[in-house]
């Protein structure tokens, strides 16, 4: 309503308040609108969702890098956490209250706690490697987390479990060895646990030595013992109303299973067939709350029944907006036109075709939604050749260079596999790949069943290239002993031949323009480099060398400072009987009696009497008495045996040095140096004689096989 001049202050004020309150119903009329119909718009707004808990009618769950609570029943989900590093593994303590987790304030992987409203989170460990929360001790006064932080005693790859209590202090290890997730039953106190881990494995259906198992047994009668293995791998044991929930990936998916606390009555608790269920966690009540396909779903044992939960996160949604990232950063290959004019790059999956001076940037693949790679040009550069996966798995296609049209399948996918970037042949006939079989294949250009190179026995075939007149095909291959040889495949007659041999590395094959000369890099020199600790032991030896020299010039030092003093040479380190029973004072006896000029007994012999009896001297010690030196004689040294044998070998190594020294003599030494220089000089001629014919031998039969036998024979004689 418009105001008209002269209308009072009060006429002015009822016409405000009543616009006013017509605002006010209209206001209402679209909230109650946007109330009952714009629900399910509001509701639409959903994340990922990953590592959820429950505990009564509340759940936490992780999205987006951070915290968030939900109702059992869904809603408006409020965010706990804001930090810029990623939270994870939340877990509510036993009576609710606070929520343990990963987080990364600190710029490591650490353990929080955090109150169950939101806080501020508190830092309970400080190792520097990751440490990842499991769950509570059920007195919920210490909080069970996985570190690798004992693997100074295992290979450095597993898992050990540790508590850590709530109000700080040092963690300490659960006896398990390395394990990686446990589980304890709060009626029975049994534990259940994990020996390794697979949450983050990028592969799926593994069946091997480290697939987990289940291991259940009381910590304080120490029997645990291996339950259920069966052909799939068994993980997150959880104790739920006396049974033992985990998951299972038998028939192919991940799935929730349950059995009793010996392994019988296996179960199956779910039926997913699509999507693997992910990071179930049970809550007190029993229910057990999981991720699948990035949604929360909440399975109830006692009905048998799960249901999805329908959850809003008020977000800015920074990883859904549209962003422009850099093609060149991205940039994963390239290759250049025969002509030199265009460059094909291929960037975050898509293929590019870019002028290399003027000229616009064409895409293309034009956002097929898969992901592209190894594009390379055909040899007339009218088309490009490409690995994709928009079927599902792998297959090799050709398009247009410009973009135009449909592509067209040459190698259609299979049903598993990857392939390594096709090479077109420079006649236009033939194009090479490899696959994960480790097997070389060449195709016709115009289509056609693939025909095999080459297979290798120890790894993949990644380095071929085609001949400049396309009949040859040269590659490495890998032998057994991870030396590769290079070989070439001709075209034309269907068979391979090795042109260097396996006792040098021989790798990347690469053609000269003309096709004459083919080089490759090769490894044929032998460095032998000690290892650490031979570098140690070498570099320590001048310290223990000096060090030993500084000891043997102080006792010189000392016994020359006692005999000019007219007393005994002291004792050397480590020799002293200080600690045998009565040596020390038949020491200074038998010293006493030297200077009186006395004949004594060692006292470290072995004395017994005259007819073979052992007896005790005066200071205790046992030895055994000669008749010579029961006649006062002189008794020569008993040396050890160890002693006798090394100084038999210095003899006799001796006189080998003796005869050897006589020999030498008979003969002038000018005759013996000119004698060893024609020894030496007529080895090193035979030896390079041998070698420089076995080289014209192998370069004959490599050349007759690749060119010919007239053209081989004439390029190695020379002209006539």
């Amino acid at each position: 309503m418009m105001l008209k001049p002269g209308w009072t202050s009060q006429q002015r004020s009822d016409v405000v308040r009543q616009e006013g309150e017509s605002m006010h119903a209209r206001t209402s009329v679209l909230v109650v609108a946007a109330a009952l119909g714009g629900s399910s718009i509001a509701l639409a707004r959903t994340g990922y969702y990953q590592f959820p808990d429950l505990h009564e009618h509340m759940v936490v769950f992780a999205s987006e890098g951070d915290l968030w609570t939900v109702a059992d029943t869904g809603g408006v989900a409020r965010r706990v956490t804001t930090h810029a590093g990623s939270e994870y593994f939340p877990r509510y303590s036993p009576d609710g209250k606070s929520i343990a987790f990963t987080g990364e304030y600190g710029g490591n992987r650490d353990v929080y706690v955090i109150p169950a409203d939101g806080g501020e989170p508190r830092r309970l460990t400080w190792h520097p490697d990751p440490d990842e929360v499991i769950d509570w001790m059920p007195d919920g006064k210490r909080i069970i987390f996985r570190s690798r932080a004992g693997n100074d005693t295992t290979s450095g790859f597993e898992w050990h479990l540790f508590t850590v209590a709530v109000d700080g202090g040092d963690p300490e290890p659960l006896p398990l060895g390395f394990a990686g997730r446990v589980a304890i039953d709060p009626a029975t106190r049994r534990w259940a646990f994990n020996r390794s881990s697979v949450e983050f494995r990028t592969w799926k259906r593994y069946r091997g030595g480290t697939a987990p198992t289940i291991w259940v047994g009381d910590p304080d009668k120490h029997d645990f013992k291996e339950i259920a293995k069966t052909q799939g791998a068994e993980a997150f044991p959880m104790w739920s109303n006396g049974r033992l929930f985990y998951l299972s990936d038998q028939g192919g998916t991940a799935n929730l299973w349950s059995m009793r606390a010996d392994g019988a009555e296996a179960k199956r608790e779910t039926r997913e067939t699509t999507w693997d269920v992910r990071w179930p966690a049970v809550a007190p009540d029993g229910r057990i709350a999981f991720s699948l396909a990035g949604d929360l779903h909440i399975y109830n044992p006692a009905t048998g029944k799960d249901g999805k939960l329908e959850i809003d996160i008020p977000s800015e949604r920074k990883l859904g907006r549209v962003r422009y990232p850099s093609a060149e950063k991205n940039a994963t290959s390239f290759d250049l036109a025969p002509d030199g004019d265009r460059l094909a790059v291929v960037t975050r999956g898509e293929i590019m075709s870019v002028a290399v001076k003027d000229g616009v940037t064409l895409p293309i693949t034009r956002g097929s939604a898969a992901r592209e790679r190894g594009a390379a040009f055909s040899s007339d550069g009218k088309s490009l050749i490409y690995i994709t996966d928009a079927p599902g798995e792998e297959e090799l296609r050709a398009i247009d260079a410009w973009g135009r049209g449909q592509p067209r399948v040459l190698v259609p996918a299979g049903k598993t596999g990857w392939h390594f970037p096709p090479v077109a042949s420079p006649d236009g006939k033939w194009i090479a790949y490899a696959d994960q079989t480790q097997t070389l294949y060449v195709i016709p250009a115009a289509g056609g069943a693939p025909r095999t190179v080459d297979h290798s026995a120890q790894s993949e075939i990644n380095e071929y290239a085609f001949s400049p007149d396309g009949r040859y095909l040269a590659y490495s291959l890998s032998l057994a002993t991870d030396y590769s040889i290079i070989r070439v495949f001709d075209t034309q007659t269907g068979k391979s031949v090795s042109i260097t041999g396996a006792a040098t590395n021989d790798f990347t094959p690469a053609w000269d323009p003309e096709g004459r000369y083919l080089y490759f890099l090769s490894d044929r020199a032998a460095n032998p480099v000690p290892d650490v600790r031979q570098h140690q032991r070498h570099a320590a030896r001048p310290g223990r060398r000096q060090a030993q020299g500084r000891r043997q010039e102080a006792r010189r030092q000392e016994g020359q400072a006692a005999a000019q003093a007219g007393q005994d040479r002291p004792r050397r380190p480590g020799r002293s009987l200080r600690g045998v029973p009565g040596a020390t004072g038949q020491l200074r006896r038998a010293r006493r009696d030297r200077q009186d000029g006395v004949l004594h007994r060692d006292p470290r012999a072995r004395h017994d009497r005259g007819d073979g009896r052992r007896r005790r001297t005066a200071g205790g010690d046992a030895g055994r008495v000669r008749p010579r030196e029961a006649q006062g004689q002189a008794v020569p040294r008993r040396r050890h045996p160890v002693q006798a044998r090394r100084r038999q070998a210095r003899g006799r190594q001796e006189d080998r040095r003796v005869r050897r020294r006589r020999r030498q003599a008979a003969v002038p030494r000018g005759a013996r140096r000119a004698e060893g220089r024609a020894v030496e000089h007529g080895r090193r001629a035979l030896a390079a004689g041998r070698v420089a014919a076995d080289l014209r031998r192998d370069l004959a039969d490599d050349a007759r096989l690749l060119l010919g036998p007239q053209h081989g024979r004439r390029r190695l004689e020379g002209p006539a």
